[in-house]
C-alpha cells in the first residue's frame, strides 16, 4: 500500500468533479460492501468520501459508490503502524474484525449472513493509521474533516487512538459502539472498547457525546 494511502491522481479526478474548489471531506472507516455515506456523494457535488476498508472485496463490490468523488482507501485502521496484520473475516461482510469473537457470546447471522454465528476466515491484510491518512489530506489542501465515521467491529478506540494528534482536524465522529460493560456474555469482540472507555479519550480532544441510540 502506498504510505500516502490517497493517491494524487485520484485526488485530482476526484476534486475536478466536485463544484468546489475546495471540497468538503468526509472520512468512512469500515465502509463494508457500500457506504452509509452513499446517498450523500451520489447527490452533494461538493462532498468528497475517503472510504477505508480491510476487504478489498468490499470496495469493489458492484454496490459500492460508482463516484470519482469516492476514493477507495484498502486496509485495517489500527494504532501500532502500517504493515500486514491478522483480520478475521466472517461470512457477512459487514463483521469482519481484527478482534476474535468471544466465547460464549451471542451468535449472530446464519449462513452467508453470519456475522458471529459462523468460523472466521483468517486472513493478512494492510493496515494504517488514522494520523497518516489525515496528514495526507492537510497536504492535499485540506484543513477540515466535517465527519469521520468509524464502524470496524470493536476497534473503534484503536483508531482513533492512531489519529493523534491530528484529530483535532476531525468536526464530528460517528460511532458504532458496542456499550457492554465488563464481562457479559452480550459482547461480540474480545478486547472490544466500550462508551466507559471512548467517551474519556474523546473529551480530552475536545468532543462531547451529542446523542446515542
Amino acid at each position: 500500500m502506498r504510505e500516502s494511502l490517497i493517491s494524487q491522481n485520484d485526488w485530482l479526478v476526484a476534486t475536478a468533479t466536485a463544484r468546489t474548489v475546495v471540497p468538503r471531506v468526509w472520512i468512512d472507516v469500515g465502509t463494508a460492501w457500500r457506504s452509509l455515506m452513499s446517498w450523500d456523494v451520489e447527490t452533494n457535488a461538493t462532498l468528497v468520501v475517503v472510504g477505508a476498508d480491510a476487504l478489498r472485496s468490499n470496495l469493489d463490490d458492484a454496490r459500492q459508490v460508482i463516484s470519482p468523488r469516492f476514493i477507495r482507501v484498502e486496509g485495517a485502521c489500527v494504532s501500532s503502524g502500517s504493515g500486514n496484520i491478522t483480520f478475521f473475516e466472517h461470512a457477512s461482510p459487514t463483521c469482519g474484525s481484527l478482534l476474535t469473537t468471544m466465547p460464549g457470546g451471542p451468535r449472530l447471522g446464519a449462513g452467508v449472513d453470519a456475522c458471529t454465528g459462523d468460523v472466521p476466515r483468517r486472513i493478512s491484510v494492510r493496515s494504517f493509521r488514522l494520523v497518516t491518512l489525515l496528514r495526507r489530506l492537510r497536504a492535499l489542501g485540506i484543513s477540515r474533516v466535517e465527519l469521520l465515521k468509524l464502524d470496524i467491529q470493536g476497534s473503534e478506540l484503536d483508531c482513533l487512538e492512531s489519529a493523534t494528534p491530528e484529530l483535532a482536524m476531525v468536526d464530528n465522529i460517528l460511532l458504532e459502539v458496542q456499550d457492554v460493560h465488563g464481562p457479559s456474555r452480550l459482547q461480540m469482540y474480545e478486547g472490544s472498547a466500550s462508551l466507559v472507555e471512548i467517551d474519556p479519550f474523546l473529551e480530552r480532544h475536545g468532543f462531547r457525546r451529542q446523542y446515542c441510540e
